[in-house]
């Protein structure tokens, strides 16, 4: 009588795999002490290759996400580096404007100088009138003037912009770091300019060379930014 090797199950002699739990019945060798063949278990079957190929599979598509992610990532820093840009040079433009007709109403009050753009300013009465005794009522009357107010909110709000950009841009990528670096700097002129039609401090002279200084450092600094445009 055979009984599989495995389970135990009573077999027939012809039988080649066990009905009971599946091993190979072949016989491999003969133990000279025993009366039965010694018969080998079945090979486990080979681990198929289907779970591997499925672990390839999502390993390529996590390393295909995160190459999206950081391009999708430098592309958003790149064109907040561009929008800031483009906000830092025109609020820098309106600032310009504005500091010069401040000057020009400034100078033109203080020396009685006639002029067609600042008489409505510097003169009682709309400019029809004598030139103000005091410069400070030519410059509130240009402070009070709604066309310049207009001026003066939208380089504010220029400014709001380029704030919120430049706080954005701190969690950029970091092949931006240098970018990051010099708009920084140029961000930085740039509010110290923008802030001088909104409070004009100081004396004539003074508010003059801050102007023509900031003015030059910030052409400058927007000049070598282009750099990361071309």
């Amino acid at each position: 009588m055979r009984y599989c090797p495995n389970c135990g199950k009573e077999l027939q002699d012809d039988m080649q795999f066990c009905p009971g739990c599946g091993a190979s019945l072949q016989a491999t060798a003969r133990d000279p002490m025993a009366s039965e063949p010694i018969y080998a278990e079945e090979k486990p079957a080979k681990k198929s290759r289907k779970g591997i190929i499925a672990i390839i599979i999502i390993l390529a598509i996590l390393v295909g996400a995160g190459f999206l992610y950081s391009n999708a990532a430098k592309v958003k820093a790149y064109n907040q580096f561009a929008e800031l840009y483009n906000t830092m040079a025109e609020g820098a433009r309106k600032a310009e404007t504005a500091n010069i007709l401040i000057i020009d109403v400034w100078k033109n009050s203080i020396w009685k100088t006639a002029d067609d753009k600042t008489d409505k300013y510097t003169k009682a009465n709309g400019g029809s009138g004598q030139f103000y005794d005091d410069f400070n009522d030519a410059l509130k009357s240009l402070y009070e003037d709604e066309s310049f107010i207009d001026d003066l909110t939208e380089i504010y709000s220029l400014q709001a912009e380029a704030e919120t950009l430049i706080k954005n841009l701190a969690k950029h990528p970091r092949s931006f770091d240098e970018e990051y670096s010099d708009f920084k700097d140029c961000y930085n002129m740039f509010v110290r300019f923008t802030d001088m039609p909104l409070t004009a401090e100081g004396s004539l002279n003074s508010f003059t060379d801050d102007h023509n200084e900031l003015d030059k450092k910030i052409a400058n600094k927007l000049k070598e930014l282009d750099i990361y445009f071309d």
